[in-house]
């Protein structure tokens, strides 16, 4: 469902008389934070410009960073109560549900299906181009089974412990839905945890200093792809986030020496290099 769509679904039950315009400001005043309302661009463009997001024929797209911005601060029980309260007012629980049911949605919570719905429209608006295509891992050697590595026994035995933790993650950051991941809490809460409970401090015990250097760089990396992908975040013009994810898919294979044998990044990653190299 596009938003002029959604939009045109709830404003002829409950629009109470009142313009496209005003409708359109107290819908996403409605969606987000009070505080957030004074700096979204949403509300404040022209007013003339409101309706032409929601003309049931070609309306104009809303600007992916408008649309990222109203979905950080979204305020779900305000919305959909504000969702309730209206369907209330205008006596319009039968349209309402209709409408809900007819688009695939459980009617049962009038006001939460609509939140749900709403947000699921905004992500899509926001952050669909952040769908990129997965970050490839080279092919495993054969014999990696019975390979050994060069580090100590006591770091093998710290890399198999961190390997274990960031694994997982690290193919969810390469992997073509990291946006999704992200955007749901639980990458970056994982991410958090892992650290502040674990890694902050047991980074620090691996002798090797290279090794330990490639992990404290997988550490920040992670970060600076949870900073990237903020939109409540200023940060410092920086890599891409494809280059991060390239720059965390490089340090994933340095971590596995016994699964990529004599495989040096430049050979492995050979298709990247009109794009830079991050090791």
């Amino acid at each position: 469902m596009t938003f002029s769509e959604y939009f045109n679904g709830l404003y002829n039950p409950l629009k109470n008389e009142e313009k496209k315009a005003d409708f359109f400001d107290k819908m996403i005043s409605h969606f987000i934070d009070e505080d957030a309302c004074e700096d979204c661009v949403l509300l404040n463009v022209d007013p003339d410009t409101k309706p032409r997001y929601v003309k049931e024929k070609k309306p104009n797209p809303i600007k992916a960073d408008n649309a990222k911005y109203v979905y950080a601060h979204r305020n779900h029980n305000q919305y959909a109560s504000w969702i309730n309260d209206r369907i209330a007012d205008m006596e319009a629980y039968d349209v309402i549900e209709k409408w809900l049911i007819e688009n695939g949605l459980n009617a049962d919570d009038s006001g939460e299906a609509c939140y749900k719905l709403l947000t699921d429209i905004l992500f899509e608006i926001g952050f669909q181009n952040n769908n990129e295509e997965a970050i490839k891992l080279p092919q495993k050697e054969k014999d990696s089974d019975i390979a050994e590595s060069e580090w100590t026994e006591h770091d093998n035995a710290l890399i198999a412990d961190f390997n274990s933790d960031y694994d997982e993650v690290i193919q969810m950051c390469i992997g073509d839905r990291y946006a999704q991941e992200y955007l749901t809490g639980r990458l970056s809460k994982r991410i958090n945890t892992l650290y502040n409970s674990k890694w902050k401090d047991k980074s620090s015990e691996f002798e090797d200093i290279l090794l330990k250097s490639d992990i404290l760089a997988i550490l920040g990396t992670l970060q600076e792809l949870c900073d990237a992908l903020n939109p409540n975040k200023d940060t410092k013009p920086g890599l891409s986030v494809r280059m991060i994810r390239m720059k965390l898919r490089n340090l994933y294979v340095k971590l596995h020496p016994t699964g990529y044998i004599g495989i040096y990044p430049y050979e492995a990653f050979i298709d990247d290099w009109n794009e830079g190299e991050y090791f």
